[in-house]
């Protein structure tokens, strides 16, 4: 197992490269050429005292630019940082719209295709009020010439004065007629559902 070598605490790194290169310095310029000192045991000659600090040096100033070199990285990353944002959010969403209907090829890209959206209240709305104008219209005709009958169109939504929601008669499909023709007038919303009981406990026509 590769021992963990830690920094010790009272070096400083970035000082004790400055007193490295300032003993190398002065081995080259005062100790001349030939002597031979004693450290720790060993016999060494000027050229070997240089080279030994020489590599010493070497070591600390390729931590130097390794971090320079980080730096400008880090620099250059946040430079193309929200040019790179904004066309990835553009290139998504031209592939959410290219592949719409293969969510599995959209995966390969790392995209979740959206959620359907819900019906609104309006859409809900809309369609309760269709219905009931198409049970209403179909009236109590026979079941052949019931089904003949069909809203075509899409109700409106009216704000009336008194605050009720009206729901204007769409147009509607009439057997015999050879174009559409429009009920009469709004009904009151939300319309009354099949088969509910109105208030005085009858039955909606049609039912």
């Amino acid at each position: 197992m590769t021992a963990i070598i830690t920094q010790p605490k009272s070096v400083a790194p970035a000082q004790f490269e400055q007193e490295l290169e300032q003993m190398d310095q002065g081995v080259l310029q005062s100790l001349p050429a030939g002597t031979v000192l004693t450290i720790d045991g060993t016999a060494m000659k000027q050229a070997a005292i240089d080279t030994q600090l020489d590599g010493y040096i070497t070591t600390f100033k390729a931590v130097d630019a390794a971090k320079a070199a980080y730096q400008q990285a880090v620099a250059a990353r946040l430079a193309i940082t929200v040019e790179a944002r904004t066309f990835y959010k553009q290139l998504k969403a031209v592939l959410k719209t290219y592949f719409a209907s293969q969510p599995s090829v959209l995966a390969t890209f790392g995209i979740t295709p959206d959620k359907a959206i819900a019906t609104s209240a309006k859409t809900k709305l809309l369609a309760v009020g269709k219905r009931s104008q198409t049970r209403e219209l179909r009236g109590t005709k026979s079941k052949k010439q019931a089904q003949a009958i069909n809203v075509v169109g899409e109700p409106s939504l009216t704000l009336a004065s008194d605050g009720d929601l009206q729901i204007g008669a769409p147009p509607l499909n009439v057997p015999g007629s050879s174009s559409t023709v429009t009920s009469s007038s709004p009904s009151s919303s939300p319309a009354t559902p099949a088969g509910t009981p109105t208030p005085n406990g009858s039955t909606p026509a049609g039912q």
